[in-house]
């Protein structure tokens, strides 16, 4: 049971980390509200990687922040596409 509790909070590492880097990649085209909700996520993703939360901690934390970092990717996908079908 432990070791899939690590497991799952391994995969969700990844996923944050994949996130992470698909908005840092689109943020250039962002509005003002993506570029705040930007820099109040990234330092937050910083300190998820530094570990110095609980296993259960972590796993709320990055629960919050993967479902934060997906809704911004889709904001700047919206926002993308918006721009090139212009």
């Amino acid at each position: 049971m432990q070791k899939t509790k690590m497991s799952e909070l391994e995969e969700n590492l990844s996923r944050m980390h994949s996130l992470r880097h698909e908005v840092r990649v689109r943020i250039h085209r962002a509005g003002r509200e993506e570029l705040v909700e930007w820099q109040t996520l990234e330092p937050e993703t910083i300190e998820i990687d530094r570990g110095h939360r609980r296993p259960a901690e972590l796993r709320v934390s990055l629960e919050s922040i993967i479902e934060r970092l997906s809704r911004l990717r889709s904001s700047l996908s919206e926002r993308n596409s918006h721009a090139e079908s212009a």
